[in-house]
């Protein structure tokens, strides 16, 4: 076995062959066991055949069966990140393996921890230009831990070091003849699974904020489960994103500011809040990129289980949620009562303009929220992310959101919602309609997943909204006049179409709501949300 660093090259020519395909597949099949993988999706090809005819007659793992490579690493995200451990794809060999990149970066930036096995040519094919062979050794380069390029049965596969801080490739190499001996079913039920190392961390020091706003970005469920005992000692108010799984936690609800993210900003600029404390993965609101700029002298501290801080600049930054005990708060005079006031009237400011702007984007997003409750929510990209931030209730009981925020934005949504998804609740996607488009393939695997309700919502606006605000050109938005009736229909899925929430819904097990808001509504919600 040798083990890569990012950009390592092999050059091996003169080795000789002791290839047995079918025995170095089971000897890695069962390294993936013992990392407690449940789930396998599978990328049937050529080069991968060994593994491919061992795992048909297998017991012990679910297979999922993907005709494309990159719909497969989104779908395995999802996947990992609800049921909190390893997930494997399984890809043949050349360009098949690059379209995993963009779900490692991903799971690099939101550890999750997702095992790539890449099927691979013999050694020394690498640097000739023979078909289907490329340089599979590096080919993520830092967003794998590492790559165990493994030839021979007799080279060692041992996975126990890998702490699951981000991806893990296994490049196997597969010599010809591909079936080289004979296969008998396997049984991998009651295999032996060890436990992942985590790396030592660093004694670190107390963490004392004046005057601190908490911010909490994307938490898992047990995350969220940790956080809020201390989060009520703390006593700080929270601007909460939805994605911290937070909002229907009942001891915090005192603490939580429900106006939305605009409160965040005016509360440094009148002074009432003097540092920032992040918990939890690195948030989307607007104000946290301010502090690179505008606001970079605020004091930042944060707690997370990455060692990811998430600004360019001086972070005090602690990893590990048993570190949390080690964050305080200190308050010179204690502005509280005056935050949650203000927080109140620009709460009934907002409420008014949902009053008065009933079909807008937001105002449709806010009824279609009562209607989703306690299912599982997936955001798919960052406008959908922000206008959930703001209609998202507080105290009620609510599902598990979830979204790819690491380093994504429109890539493979779709299929990360599909991986996500629970035979337990309703599941409900709120996509965008370029995001849509970009993942036009996900669908694919939905015949698989039996007895799921699955409710996926494109919000068409021809075209990218977001950028509207922003640039003010055209030549950004994409603009176009798609509409998503027969892209349902390809895949036997329902549609319908609401330019409003309708007070009786017939909804199937699988469908496509196609949300149409007006434009002229939205545009004048978001100006006079602005101007307060």
């Amino acid at each position: 076995m040798e083990r890569i660093g990012p950009q390592a090259r092999i050059r091996d020519e003169g080795l000789g062959t002791f290839n047995m395909n079918i025995a170095l597949a089971e000897k890695v099949l069962r390294a993936l066991k013992s990392q407690g993988v449940k789930d396998i999706l599978l990328c049937a090809g050529a080069r991968n055949s060994p593994l491919v005819v061992l795992l048909e007659k297998a017991k012990g793992f679910q297979i999922l069966n993907f005709f494309e490579e990159r719909s497969a690493g989104f779908f395995a995200l999802g996947r990992a990140q609800r049921d909190q451990r390893p997930v494997a794809i399984i890809t043949t060999s050349g360009t098949a393996v690059a379209e995993l990149l963009p779900a490692a970066v991903e799971a690099t930036y939101t550890s999750t921890p997702l095992i790539f096995v890449t099927a691979d040519r013999p050694r020394s094919y690498r640097g000739t230009g023979a078909p289907q062979s490329i340089d599979q050794v590096g080919i993520f380069f830092k967003y794998v831990e590492t790559c165990v390029d493994i030839a021979h049965i007799s080279e060692e596969l041992d996975l126990s070091l890998w702490t699951r801080a981000a991806p893990l490739q296994i490049n196997v190499c597969f010599d010809e003849p591909l079936m080289d001996s004979e296969i008998a079913p396997l049984n991998f039920s009651d295999s032996e699974v060890l436990p992942s190392r985590l790396p030592a961390l660093k004694p670190q020091q107390t963490q004392v904020l004046n005057q601190p706003l908490v911010i909490a970005g994307p938490l898992s469920e047990q995350e969220a489960k940790i956080a809020a005992p201390f989060l009520e000692k703390l006593g700080a108010p929270i601007y909460a994103e939805a994605l911290s799984n937070l909002r229907a936690e009942p001891s915090l609800q005192s603490l939580f500011l429900k106006s939305g993210d605009g409160i965040v900003r005016e509360l440094f600029v009148q002074g009432h809040c003097q540092s920032v404390f992040r918990i939890g993965g690195v948030p989307t609101v607007r104000f946290w990129r301010d502090l690179e700029e505008s606001f970079q002298l605020i004091p930042v501290a944060s707690v997370a289980n990455s060692d990811y801080k998430g600004l360019s600049r001086s972070v005090r930054h602690i990893v590990g949620f048993e570190n949390l005990h080690l964050v305080k708060s200190q308050w010179a005079k204690d502005p509280r009562s005056e935050i949650f006031q203000i927080d109140r009237e620009r709460k009934q400011s907002f409420q008014n303009l949902l009053q008065k702007f009933p079909k807008s984007e937001v105002a449709l997003l806010s009824f279609l929220s009562a209607e989703i409750g306690a299912s599982f929510t997936y955001l798919g990209n960052s406008l959908p992310i922000r206008e959930w931030d703001l209609v998202c209730p507080f105290g009620k009981e609510l599902g598990r959101q979830s979204g790819n925020r690491g380093a994504n934005g429109i890539d493979g949504q779709i299929s990360s919602f599909l991986g996500g998804a629970q035979t337990a609740t309703e599941n409900w996607a709120l996509l965008g309609d370029l995001t849509t488009l970009y993942d036009l393939s996900a669908p694919w695997i939905s015949s698989q997943l039996n007895s799921m309700k699955l409710r996926l919502v494109v919000i068409n606006n021809q075209g990218g909204q977001i950028f509207k605000s922003i640039f003010g050109k055209d030549i950004f938005l994409n603009r176009h006049q798609i509409e998503f009736s027969h892209w349902a229909k390809m895949w036997d899925w329902d549609y319908q179409k609401w330019t409003e929430i309708p007070e009786k819904k017939n909804l199937s097990d699988r469908i496509v709501i196609e949300l149409c808001p007006d434009p002229d509504q939205s545009h004048s919600f978001w100006q006079e949300l602005r101007s307060r």
